[in-house]
């Protein structure tokens, strides 16, 4: 069986991943961005494969796929992801392993899903003149609801079994993480898919989370670089940031805890994520500010219409009602800003939003009483 001799340089670093990448679809994003270092999909792959078939494959031929084959009808609903590798002997071939990855119950059929995927693999094959691929589906599941792993037959249930010899029939791996216990998952000789199993079981418990966040987030070095550990921990604190929205006065309390390792990289995310919440509020302020300031413009504009014509009025009302607005509108995201950001001093948030500090005082009296 083949080894990779440098397992460090095969893992490409996101540069590009913030906070916003989360936004939307952050179980499927955290799930991809993982699966951009080789090291983690050679952990997968051999969690799943048993021995005989793990040393016929040329471990260092293994790479990922720059291809998607997610067709115009998948698009909507699904991400793949592909790693490719040879095999060994004379009669070498090439693997493509399918990644995909299910944060919820399913609701479109996955072997139907999954059967799609291998007639696109097929047909690229087919378009390039290549050998067609064998694919091993690999399908990931952390839902909060119970799932089991869907067959052909179940689809057709029923069916008398004369006639089951007609349909398609392939296999696949299923890892459903939620019926794995903690246990067994710690006990794994995989250092990545420990976290990795845990984060997903546990991605949307925070009290788990925060009571367990260094054995979480913290990656075990073992023969791994530092910078792979480190990615790895970045893409993981984002990604639970995004998922369970820690304030500043939680970050604090588990950031205490962190190793020196891994800290100063803590602090730069939960400082961009600062920022990003920062502006969040203040592009909220200023929609509110559109929206209100010009509705009331549009009145003040008609009353004053009357008297002065409506051009002249309407003019002056949009002033009246933007500078109203936007008072209102500031008031409104420092209270939201406030509210979500309890650690953060009256002096701190003063400065962020350039206004005074007594101002920020008496607002957060106010909110305390209400």
């Amino acid at each position: 069986m083949k080894k990779r001799k440098t397992p460090e340089q095969k893992f490409v670093p996101k540069t590009d991943i913030s906070l916003e990448s989360f936004l939307h679809k952050p179980h499927d994003k955290y799930f991809k961005y993982l699966l951009n270092a080789v090291e983690v999909a050679e952990e997968f792959i051999r969690f799943c494969l048993p021995k005989a078939i793990q040393e016929i494959i040329l471990w260092d031929s293994l790479q990922l796929s720059g291809g998607s084959f997610v067709d115009e009808v998948l698009k909507e609903h699904f991400t793949d992801v592909i790693y490719k590798a040879e095999t060994e002997g004379d009669g070498s071939f090439k693997i493509a392993f399918l990644f995909e990855h299910k944060s919820n119950y399913p609701d479109y059929p996955v072997y139907a899903q999954l059967l799609r995927y291998y007639s696109n693999i097929w047909e690229t094959n087919i378009r390039q003149k290549e050998p067609l691929a064998l694919t091993i589906p690999i399908v990931v599941y952390h839902g909060p609801e119970p799932y089991e792993k869907e067959t052909i037959r179940k689809l057709f249930a029923g069916l008398p079994d004369i006639l089951t010899h007609f349909l398609p029939h392939f296999d696949y791996y299923f890892i459903n993480i939620r019926e794995l216990s903690d246990e067994s998952i710690q006990n794994l000789n995989f250092l990545l898919l420990k976290n990795i199993f845990l984060v997903l079981k546990h991605s949307r418990n925070e009290v788990y989370v925060i009571n367990n966040f260094n054995r979480i987030v913290v990656f075990e070095s073992g023969n791994y670089s530092k910078n792979l550990n480190l990615q790895l921990f970045r893409i993981t604190l984002l990604y639970l940031q995004a998922i369970l929205n820690f304030n500043r006065e939680t970050f604090n309390r588990i950031y205490m805890d962190l190793p020196n390792t891994v800290k100063t990289e803590a602090k730069s995310t939960m400082e961009q994520y600062m920022e990003w919440a920062l502006e969040k509020a203040m592009v909220i302020a200023e929609k509110k500010i559109r929206k209100e300031g010009f509705q009331q413009a549009i009145q003040k504009g008609r009353e004053e219409g009357l008297e002065k014509g409506r051009e002249e009025g309407l003019e002056k009302g949009r002033e009246e009602g933007l500078e109203k607005g936007r008072e209102e509108g500031l008031e409104k995201a420092l209270r939201l800003f406030i509210r979500h950001n309890p650690g953060w001093s009256a002096e701190q948030t003063a400065s962020s939003f350039d206004v005074p500090t007594d101002y920020i005082e008496d607002l957060i009296l106010k909110i305390r009483n209400e």
